[in-house]
This record gives C-alpha cells, sequence and structure tokens, in this order.
C-alpha cells in the first residue's frame, strides 16, 4: 500500500508485497489527529503525513501516538484482510518522554458481534452515541450502523486554526463524535461590511448550512446495547423544518443559519443502586435570524461602508437529564394478630374450643391463694 509506506513502517512494506500469494495487504481505514486545541478530528481525506517540525509553531507534527491493527479471518482459510488506524498527534519540541498505544482486534468475517457498544444496558459516560439510519425494505426495516464507533452520531466542530483567528474563513470544518454525558460548543466568527452586505447575502447563506449540517444519522438507540434489527428500541431524532428563502435587501441579509443545536434527553432507570441511562428523546434546533448591519456613530459617516461587523455562526450539543425524582415506597406495617389456643386458662376453664366452662374449685382456690398472700 502506498500510502502506508509513506510512514516508513516495516510491517506496512513487507505486507504491501503482491508476489507471495500467502500474503495479504494492510488498508488504512482512517487516520485520527489531536488538534492544539485537544479536538480529534478525523483527517484521513489528507492522508498520511511523515513527521515533521513546524518552527512557527515550535511543535513536532503527525507524531503516531496510537496505532490499531483489525485482523479479519475466515476460521478455515486463514486470514482474509488487515486494517490499521492511527492516532496522530503534535508535541512540543521540549517534550522528552512519548507514551505510545499499540492494540490488535481478530474479526471473524462475515460476523456482526464484533460491533462495539457503548453500554451494557445503560449508557456509559465518554462513548460514542449509538446511532444509525433507518432502512426499510418491503418486508423488514432495521437500522444501518456504521462499524467506526465515531462516525455513529457526529456534530460540526470548527477547529480553530494554527494562527488562533477565529474567522470561519481560516477555520477547517470536522465532524466528531458525539458522546453520552458530554455537551460541546463549537463557534466561529463571519465578518461583513455594510457595502457588501447584500452582495453576500447568498455566499453567506449557502457557507452557513455547509458548517451547521445534521449528522446522517436518523436514529439514537435507547440503550448502548440494543440490537439494529429491533427498530422498536431506537428513538427517532427529530429534524427541524426547512425555512423558506427570502430575497436579499438593502443593509440586511435574511433567513441567515446562524446555530445548529442537538439536544438528547435521558432518564435514569433501574434500581437506585445501579441506575442505567436511556435515552428518551432527541431533537435538532435550527437558529436563524435576519442579518442586518448595524450603523452606530461614527460608523455613518463617511468611510464607514468598510467597517466590518463579526456574525457568530455556532454549533452545539447538550445532554438534558428528564429523570422523576426517586420515591421510597414503604410496606404497610403488619397488623399483629393474637390467637391463643384453647387450653391457654386450664384449669380455670375447662371445655372446648368453641365452648368454656369456668371450673369453680380452681376458681376458689386461687382466690384463697391471692388473699393468702395480700395478708402475709
Amino acid at each position: 500500500m502506498s500510502t502506508f509506506s509513506n510512514s516508513q513502517s516495516s510491517t506496512g512494506s513487507s505486507l504491501s508485497s503482491s508476489s507471495n500469494n500467502q500474503l495479504v495487504n494492510v488498508t488504512l481505514s482512517g487516520i485520527w489527529c489531536r488538534h492544539p486545541s485537544g479536538v480529534d478530528v478525523d483527517c484521513s481525506t489528507d492522508g498520511p503525513s511523515d513527521p515533521a517540525f513546524n518552527s512557527t509553531t515550535d511543535m513536532c507534527e503527525n507524531v503516531i501516538k496510537q496505532v490499531h491493527y483489525t485482523v479479519t479471518h475466515n476460521s478455515t482459510e486463514g486470514i482474509s484482510a488487515v486494517s490499521v488506524r492511527l492516532h496522530l498527534v503534535s508535541l512540543k519540541s521540549t517534550t522528552t518522554l512519548l507514551s505510545q498505544q499499540f492494540s490488535i482486534s481478530y474479526v471473524k468475517d462475515g460476523s456482526s458481534d464484533g460491533v462495539p457498544r457503548s453500554g451494557n444496558p445503560g449508557y456509559v459516560i465518554g462513548l460514542p452515541l449509538l446511532a444509525g439510519q433507518l432502512v426499510t425494505s418491503s418486508q423488514t426495516s432495521s437500522i444501518e450502523l456504521s462499524q467506526n464507533m465515531d462516525r455513529w452520531l457526529t456534530t460540526p466542530q470548527l477547529v480553530q486554526s494554527a494562527s488562533g483567528s477565529s474567522d470561519c474563513l481560516s477555520n477547517s470544518l470536522q465532524h466528531t463524535a458525539v458522546k453520552f454525558g458530554k455537551d460541546v460548543r463549537s463557534g466561529c466568527l463571519f465578518r461583513v461590511s455594510r457595502d457588501n452586505i447584500s452582495q453576500s447575502c447568498t455566499a453567506l447563506q449557502s457557507m452557513a448550512r455547509t458548517l451547521l449540517s445534521s449528522s446522517a444519522s436518523t436514529h439514537i438507540g435507547v440503550y448502548g446495547n440494543v440490537l439494529p434489527a429491533n427498530t422498536v428500541d431506537w428513538v427517532e431524532i427529530l429534524q427541524p423544518s426547512a425555512a423558506s428563502s427570502r430575497v436579499p435587501e438593502q443593509d440586511r441579509c435574511p433567513s441567515v443559519r446562524v446555530g445548529l443545536h442537538l439536544e438528547i434527553l435521558y432518564a435514569k432507570t433501574g434500581p437506585l443502586a445501579n441506575p442505567q441511562s436511556k435515552v428518551v428523546g432527541a431533537r435538532y434546533t435550527l437558529e436563524e435570524r435576519d442579518i442586518v448591519f448595524q450603523c452606530v456613530g461614527i460608523q455613518c459617516q463617511a468611510g464607514g461602508e468598510e467597517v466590518s461587523q463579526s456574525i457568530e455562526i455556532s454549533s452545539s450539543v447538550s445532554f438534558v437529564d428528564v429523570s422523576t425524582a426517586p420515591r421510597a415506597v414503604l410496606r404497610h406495617i403488619p397488623s399483629a394478630r393474637a390467637e391463643l389456643p384453647s387450653d391457654f386458662f386450664y384449669p380455670f376453664f375447662q371445655g372446648g374450643s368453641d365452648h368454656h366452662v369456668p371450673n369453680l374449685r380452681m376458681l376458689l382456690l386461687l382466690l384463697f391463694l391471692v388473699l393468702a398472700l395480700v395478708q402475709s
């Protein structure tokens, strides 16, 4: 594999040979990069790059942090495919210690048991949210789930450039995985001036829709271990209605999408000692408004047309706990039923359980003994 040989890996170069029929090619399944802001983004489209020192930022870029191999086999004929996923980071020149991780997993060819989960059954905080697309046929329906957990449900993440600018035009767009219980918010600024707000309105609307596009997933699993075939265990992500387009006006750009917000509702279920997190609903909310250039003070004088105005475009994910407060339920206090045996007062009373006849001799004897004790 030519792209993998660029990383100068001996394993990749040896398995790339096609002259031996007993060898299989190693394919690159994905590359994840750690941005200086701390966000992991998918950089597979850029391809692997050799480690290099950036004198401007004083950072050593494209350093391999994690390597994960996936070996696919069919049990009888041996290995049928091998893929590798890389995780690259950037390190400061003063870093003297680097901890690397290498892992490998084996998957049976044609087996669907290797799909990862995010809980058993409730979701685990920090794991990707189980999500996929609903696929309906003439007879059945199921959820199409990706083998890559980081592609289940994603949100737009505007990665800040190395220069630290917050301008949307100078930042790159990535889609990062939505992880359970982790609220995130990302945004950038788009600058317009009074003389070009009308002319660039269409471009602004198009760019905002591109930046703030929702994920392709349509349903979320109620628990972290639900099966794709059981569609009743999946909740639909409510999508917002499309806004009507309007014609730009003087000093006004109407219906600009400035925000995309994903709200996920979950609740705690099960016993108090071991509650399980369950997703009960999810929806996208679009934030659209008219962009009007604010002309204040000296900006309205000559030359004020060149003054720029900043417009924030943001995306966010929020988790809302809708659990009801736990209520203690106590059992009713049992009533005491004191039942004495039928011969409890024998020999003072005689007879069966239904009819008791007092024994006069024994009662007189008892009375005599009591009087004797009192007089003594």
